[in-house]
């Protein structure tokens, strides 16, 4: 079932490369792209989040004078998929 799911998206784009002008054929992967990018981005802060966020739970039981720094780690998981878009962006231009 995964590999249908991971092989459909490709095999739609086929299609479009054969089917359509070269302007659509842009257009559809740059918006394929984009959702592929922010699956991406949301599965890696998915699996990342639990991992981070037990560290801070230590970090903050071990070092009570520090535990306002944990907010510049929560930030930083919320910006994460922004960076990605900024490089990409900085990349393109």
């Amino acid at each position: 079932e995964s590999c249908t799911v991971s092989i459909l998206p490709a095999l739609f784009y086929i299609l479009i490369c054969l089917k359509t002008k070269a302007d659509t054929q842009i257009t559809i992967g740059a918006i394929m792209t984009a959702i592929y990018a922010l699956v991406m981005s949301m599965i890696q802060v998915l699996f990342f989040l639990p991992s981070v966020a037990a560290t801070f739970i230590v970090t903050d039981r071990l070092h009570r004078n520090e535990m306002f720094n944990l907010l510049h780690g929560f930030l930083y998981l919320i910006r994460i998929p922004g960076d990605y878009l900024l490089v990409t962006y900085a990349l393109c231009n």
